[in-house]
């Protein structure tokens, strides 16, 4: 498999999860009570205060027209960010922390939100600039991890468990990168 390719397969993996996470069900809490709403099907009514449950797609739209939010617990916070910073950073060798579900979606909204926070509010460009350095920190542990398994000996279920469905995808394709790598350095 050449490097295009590659890329293709990534893309089109990356694009499967972030399908996945957008159809994905959360959970909601009403800021507003509001009567049935027609989004793809009906959902509601809402009562202030009361959690509901939707997919992910719809719940965007309804919290940007205010009547829903988010619960905290179902997003990654700056402070679980510097938790799993520290978690990930402390691990040695091939130990792989496990991240939340869809990790790296949650990631690229907290990231999306601190950037257009710190345009309405200077003082919000240090916990932006922060956000980032932790995200490329864990990025870079992780991927220094993975690597390192794609390229020993095969790996049990329970180590490769830990890997986001995004890791297991860049596993899947280093490892057999190397293997043809390998095979073919050594054909006569």
């Amino acid at each position: 498999m050449g490097i295009s390719e590659m890329s293709c397969e990534i893309a089109k993996i990356l694009n499967s999860i972030a399908l996945e996470y957008d159809n994905s069900d959360v959970k909601v809490i009403a800021k507003q009570a509001s009567l049935e709403i027609d989004v793809a099907g009906t959902i509601g009514p809402f009562e202030a205060g009361r959690e509901a449950d939707m997919k992910l797609w719809v719940a965007r739209e309804l919290a940007v027209t205010g009547i829903v939010k988010f619960r905290e617990e179902d997003s990654i916070t700056p402070a679980a960010l510097n938790k799993i910073h520290w978690r990930e950073t402390l691990q040695g060798g091939m130990q792989i922390v496990q991240l939340p579900q869809f990790f790296y979606p949650k990631l690229r909204n907290l990231l999306s939100e601190l950037r257009e926070q710190s345009r309405n509010e200077p003082t919000k460009i240090q916990e932006y600039q922060k956000a980032i350095h932790l995200s490329q920190d864990i990025i870079t542990c992780r991927l220094k991890k993975i690597v390192n398994l794609a390229s020993a000996p095969a790996q049990t279920n329970n180590i490769l468990g830990n890997l986001t469905k995004e890791e297991q995808a860049l596993y899947k394709i280093s490892r057999n990168a190397v293997d043809e790598w390998r095979k073919n350095i050594l054909s006569i």
